[in-house]
């Protein structure tokens, strides 16, 4: 799975982030209403991966300000805890096979 950073530089939002910083990138936010037991107990760390499989219910193009302002909601069906995301990149962590990865993150609630 190739990973993209959706981070935007605040020159190439139509709506301006609260962070002050030219240079300083936005990322958007994903809002859980309901987040099933067994993530929430976990100590899930400052950055973690999650696998989210869910139903494109809309996409939008605004003409705002002069610019454009694209928008995508996703109604989530299913989502899992993949593991910390802090010290293993993606491509390493998605090249251990299924066992290497339940060890990895055993490991990595271990140490917290």
């Amino acid at each position: 799975m190739k990973m993209i950073d959706v981070g935007r530089k605040s020159s190439s939002l139509t709506v301006q982030p609260m962070a002050s910083g030219k240079n300083k990138k936005h990322y958007p936010s994903l809002y859980l209403d309901v987040v099933p037991e067994e993530i929430m107990s976990k100590d899930v760390g400052s950055t973690c991966r999650l696998e989210i499989i869910g139903e494109v219910v809309s996409k939008s193009i605004n003409d705002e300000n002069g610019g454009t302002r694209e928008s995508m909601t996703i109604e989530v069906k299913k989502i899992g805890y993949i593991g910390n995301a802090e010290n293993k990149s993606s491509e390493e962590y998605l090249k251990m096979s299924d066992e290497e990865r339940e060890e990895y993150d055993e490991k990595e609630f271990e140490e917290k």
